[in-house]
């Protein structure tokens, strides 16, 4: 471009890039391509530049003849004469499409992960490859009882989580879901443990961790409060054994009756065949009387 900024010659890829012909970028021909929420923008910052005889260097988009939007990275400078005069532009013009939309995607992604790491009500930490604890969400947090800062003192295997196992016995390390992951490079899924916070505060979570395939990372905990489910387990697992416990009394006050019952009945029995024999007796002794008697009447007679 001259040096009042008009386009006097554009390179075969030039057009390529942006679709617009060589006779037609000429002079401010080539502006006709600027994306509308760019146009003001560019043509401005070109203007300061020329001015103030400074390098331009920006990023903005052209839209393709065919309608598909271009992103490129424009470079320009001033070309000085042997006595130091300013002659002409000079520039070069770079498309950066692809890079734009990796781009684009990654913060796409990267606002997704945000948006899900922040409002999902499930605990997530993450750690470096050492272990480290490096981010953690806000349910996290909450359900742990420690703020970022304090999760990010702390390694996943570290001593001060005070964790236990379902039965209420101290879980070692090399137990935590976490640590499995990371040295087994595997993803551990539902583990039960609690957290204890003071004596007789436990919060129980249900936990799975997994590898983070990237460098530097290490692993992603996963976890869930089940606090009342274990508390209801825990009634459940009361109630049924005050169940069993009734169950056996009633057993046991149901052979004490039989006992009772059978022994009242032998007694009963064994009363009614004193009884019995005292009578048989008094009829056995009765009738020898009557024999006796007849005899004695024979011999009389």
């Amino acid at each position: 471009a001259d040096e009042a900024g008009l386009n006097t010659y554009t390179s075969p890829r030039w057009c390529e890039i942006t679709g617009i012909p060589a006779d037609k970028a000429l002079g401010l021909g080539w502006t006709l391509g600027l994306h509308p929420d760019d146009r003001e923008t560019v043509l401005d910052a070109v203007q300061k530049s020329r001015i103030l005889r400074e390098p331009y260097e920006a990023e903005f988009r052209f839209v393709h003849p065919d309608g598909h939007v271009v992103w490129v990275r424009c470079q320009a400078s001033f070309l000085n004469q042997a006595d130091g005069v300013p002659s002409e532009w000079i520039g070069t013009l770079h498309d950066i499409t692809a890079h734009k939309r990796a781009e684009s995607a990654l913060f796409a992604s990267e606002v997704k992960y945000r948006t899900l790491f922040d409002v999902l009500p499930v605990g997530i930490t993450v750690s470096d490859k050492d272990g480290q604890v490096v981010d953690c969400n806000k349910a996290s947090e909450m359900l742990v009882g420690l703020g970022k800062e304090e999760h990010q003192r702390r390694k996943i295997d570290g001593q001060e989580w005070n964790i236990v196992r379902p039965d209420g016995s101290p879980m070692p390390p090399e137990e935590f879901p976490g640590f499995r992951a990371l040295n087994e490079n595997c993803v551990v899924r539902n583990v039960e443990m609690g957290i204890v916070k003071s004596p007789g505060d436990v919060t129980w979570i249900n936990v799975t961790a997994a590898p983070i395939p990237l460098d530097g990372f290490g692993i992603a905990l996963a976890y869930d409060d089940i606090s009342d489910r274990k508390r209801y387990e825990q009634e459940l697992e009361l109630h049924r054994t005050h169940l069993r416990n009734l169950a056996e009394e009633l057993a046991q006050s149901e052979e004490r009756q039989r006992r009772r019952i059978a022994l009242q009945l032998h007694d009963g029995v064994g009363q009614m065949l004193s009884v019995a024999k005292i009578k048989l007796r008094d009829a056995e002794s009765k009738a020898e009387s009557e024999e006796r008697m007849r005899d004695l009447v024979a011999i009389r007679e």
